[in-house]
């Protein structure tokens, strides 16, 4: 007989046993008693009992620590060991009338959870003192507890005792009717209480979305209601509207009595570890909605209830569900992303034809403004910040423009709130603050101090530090009550002082994109700047500049479609010309705190099948998780000026992919996913349209003839590339060839910045006019534009110089003087 009961005792049940008997040892306890029954409880994590104690607000700590290290196999001999410490007589009654809980219910099992009602049930001094620490209602426990026994009461089916089991769950269905409607309470919240309602975000601007809603969960049969939306666009909000509408009688009559109850069904799974455990949690929530007409269920990402809590044999969530949501027994409203739907729920046209879709689009920038302004208040409560208007329009229309992989208006609150955060951070602490943060460096100390004397296993003087842990975070939460903290936030001085201003939200976006957001006059200014920049960089070629601001300016205004990208270029010319140094110089000015350039080489995309290398390859071959070059890179920096160099070269077909990026600011990746180019300048390099193959080519002196040229790279590019694609490009820049003056302002340029390199050296190099006209004159016999200035100065500059650092061979003054004798260019 002893060794059958011995055999019901779950896993759990005998480790928090072997805990106990640890913890006896550790505090030099002669027997096991109460306390030690409670904390080892506590301490076997993934119990029911122990969930239940902590979901009431028991937290672990150093008492659950002892007996840690001992395994199942000491339970034997704690068993047979002789004079071994024993459980003292109030605990042995806990033990036996934990069995009593369990056959009470019909159980096959004896585990944690009948202990801890046992235990709580015996309203012993110590426990309730420790229940009173945090706050726990004992009543309120076992209610919590019977709730969980009932809900585990069919599973004694599996024994064998169907019958008998059969006539004592309706027994305890008569006896316990009150009991059996607070199951939801456990797995899950009532929206519609003031309780919940305290802690929910005001719901602005979802009013038709609420309206239908209620249209369907009107209706007589598949009155089930399924939210569908991007990720932070505010599906739960509404849910979450539709209870407060409910809770304050504004809806129709047919709704008025309702509860929504959001289902936790993590939850509901944690802690079944035998088989048929959850479904018979599920199974009894269905009953008790079936049975209470005016319960709704809530569940949020309603795609994790396909396959949850399935095993061998037995069945999901989904399931379970489908028979009462088809005949109307049961409303239940989901939510879940698109692409959630489309692969969990999709696929199971049994679920999918018992719920009604409903859409819920990103907001527009006008409903996000208003939507932020209505819950502004929330936040400045919460950070002591006063959010100022501007503040509110400029995070809903940075984030929607620069934010580009989260939706509305969940990435502008994000911006706000976190901005609003950076302020409270930087304000310094007054009043209470300090004081409560000088008691958390005392708990801090007191804690350490604690672990040292666990470790030297002194677990007396440990436990006495503990209690003083009790006092001073008892002293805190009298700080931080309910009624200084409104006296504080109600302090008109502290949010007059802290304004969270349109600059404010500039800087943030700033600091995560790594790009100047810049104010309407910084913006003029900087367009200026911009136009001095690259003229200073770029030489010969003010007229093709003066394009490119003004194409860039134009979109800066608002003055070009809202989702085509900054701007695009075709940069035509002969080869060295400074067509994709213009590209690099434009990447570094726009983007001076990242690396803003993207650069394809269109020559290895010679053939058609080259195109999956810039999407990513087609699913089921090889490198499909890997991505697309191009949209890869586009995701992680979507603020890049992209080169595409030398297009010529390229297959035509290639071309087709960049239509939709050019007019619409968007590519879909191998995956589906769509990448936003909108913060992109895209620039294409060519050379086509150049007849001079074999010829010597000028540089531009003599030839007169810039119209002719310039109308000669258009009717080549009109030849080479569809109509189609030329008119979605922003400008066709034409570069003119480099002339006589442009190289020599090159070769200068060259020779500054070999002397930038020189400068941690503390070296430098001299030279003289002649020098310039003798490298000038080497450059102009090569012909071949702004790239030989850079061969020259290596062969007959760099080279020399490298011999003479290396050597040490210069004078005092580190100045290396380049002059030109016996007409070749010497250092001295």
């Amino acid at each position: 007989m002893i060794e059958t009961v011995l055999g019901k005792f779950t896993t759990h049940y005998k480790k928090a046993m072997v805990r106990a008997y640890g913890l006896s040892l550790a505090n030099k306890k002669k027997e096991i008693g109460m306390e030690e029954l409670f904390w080892s409880l506590l301490g076997e994590k993934g119990s029911l009992g122990s969930e239940a104690l902590i979901k009431a607000g028991v937290k672990v700590g150093l008492e659950t620590d002892a007996g840690e290290t001992m395994g199942a196999e000491e339970w034997e001999k704690i068993l047979n060991a002789k004079n071994n410490i024993g459980l003292n007589g109030r605990a042995k009654k806990i033990v036996v009338d934990s069995a009593a809980v369990a056959a009470k219910y019909q159980h096959g099992y004896i585990g944690t959870e009948h202990l801890l009602y046992s235990l709580i049930k015996a309203n012993d001094e110590e426990i309730n003192k420790i229940l009173k620490q945090y706050r726990v209602e004992p009543k309120n426990l076992l209610k919590n507890l019977e709730i969980v026994l009932g809900s585990t009461a069919k599973f004694s089916e599996m024994t064998g005792a169907v019958g008998a089991l059969k006539e004592k769950m309706k027994q305890a269905e008569k006896n316990t009717h009150q009991r059996q409607e607070l199951l939801l309470d456990f797995f899950g919240t009532d929206l519609t209480s003031q309780l919940a309602q305290k802690n929910i975000t005001p719901v602005i601007g979802r009013a038709e979305e609420i309206k239908r809603v209620i249209q369907i969960l009107s209706r007589r049969a598949k009155n089930n209601p399924i939210l569908l939306g991007e990720p932070g666009v505010g599906k739960t909000a509404i849910v979450e509207g539709l209870a407060k509408k409910i809770m304050l009688g504004e809806v129709p009559e047919v709704l008025l009595d309702k509860k929504i109850y959001a289902l936790d069904m993590p939850l509901m799974v944690a802690g079944t570890s035998y088989r048929g455990e959850f479904e018979a949690r599920l199974k009894q929530v269905v009953d008790e909605a079936k049975s209470n007409p005016e319960i709704i269920l809530f569940i949020d990402e309603i795609h994790n209830i396909v396959g949850a809590g399935s095993a061998a044999g037995t069945m999901d969530a989904a399931n379970i569900l489908k028979p009462a949501l088809a005949r109307g027994e049961i409303r239940c409203i989901g939510a879940t992303t698109f692409d959630d739907y489309k692969k969990h729920i999709e696929p199971d046209s049994a679920l999918t034809r018992r719920l009604q879709k409903v859409s819920v689009g990103e907001p527009t920038i006008e409903q996000a403004i208003a939507i932020i302004k209505g819950i502004k208040t929330v936040y400045e409560k919460h950070h002591l910040v006063r959010i100022k208007d501007e503040a509110v329009e400029e995070a809903v229309k940075l984030s929607a423009r620069y934010i580009t992989d989260q939706f509305l208006p969940d990435k502008a609150i994000d911006l706000i709130d976190e901005a609003a955060s950076k302020k409270r951070v930087e304000r310094p602490s007054r009043g209470n603050f300090q004081k409560v943060n000088q008691l958390k460096k005392e708990l801090g100390d007191l804690a350490k101090a604690k672990n040292k004397l666990v470790r030297e296993e002194k677990y007396p003087e440990a436990i006495r530090l503990k209690t003083k842990e009790f006092e001073i975070i008892n002293k805190i939460y009298q700080l931080e009550s309910e009624e200084i903290k409104n006296k504080i936030e109600s302090d008109p001085k502290i949010m007059a002082e802290n304004q969270l201003t349109g600059e404010d939200i500039r800087q943030l976006i700033a600091e995560a994109t790594k790009i100047d957001i810049p104010d309407s006059k910084k913006m003029i200014a900087g367009m200026a700047k911009l136009e001095e920049n690259l003229k200073t960089k770029i030489i010969g070629q003010n007229e093709a500049i003066g394009e490119i601001v003004n194409a860039l300016k134009r979109s800066a205004a608002g003055l070009t479609g809202d989702q085509r990208p900054l701007g695009s270029f075709i940069f035509a010319g002969p080869s060295g010309v400074g067509k994709t140094y213009a590209a690099k110089i434009l990447a570094e000015t726009m983007n001076p705190k990242n690396d803003g350039l993207i650069r394809l080489d269109m020559s290895e995309y010679g053939e058609k099948f080259n195109a999956s290398k810039i999407i990513g390859a087609p699913a089921g071959y090889v490198g499909y998780d890997e991505g697309g070059v191009l949209t890869e890179k586009v995701k992680r920096n979507p603020y890049a000026v992209i080169l595409l160099d030398e297009i010529e070269k390229a297959h035509a077909d290639i071309f087709n992919l960049w239509l939709s990026v050019l007019e619409d600011g968007q590519l879909s990746d191998s995956h589906g996913r769509t990448i936003n180019f909108k913060n992109t300048v895209i620039i294409m390099t060519t050379n086509i349209g150049l007849k001079r193959k074999g010829e010597k080519k000028q540089l531009g002196f003599g030839s007169g003839e810039k119209g002719t040229e310039q109308n000669n790279f258009k009717d080549s590019l009109e030849e080479f590339l569809r109509p189609e694609f030329l008119n979605r490009v922003d400008k066709i820049v034409i570069f003119n060839d480099l002339k006589e003056k442009d190289l020599e302002k090159i070769t200068i340029m060259g020779l500054n910045e070999i002397n930038g390199k020189l400068a941690d050296r503390q070296l430098k190099v001299a030279w003289d006019n002649k020098v310039i006209k003798k490298l000038l004159k080497k450059c102009l016999e090569r012909g071949e534009g702004a790239r030989v200035v850079r061969e020259i100065l290596q062969l007959e500059i760099e080279n020399p110089l490298a011999d003479k650092i290396i050597k040490g061979d210069f004078n005092k003054s580190r100045v290396i003087k380049i002059k030109v004798k016996n007409n070749r260019i010497a250092l001295t």
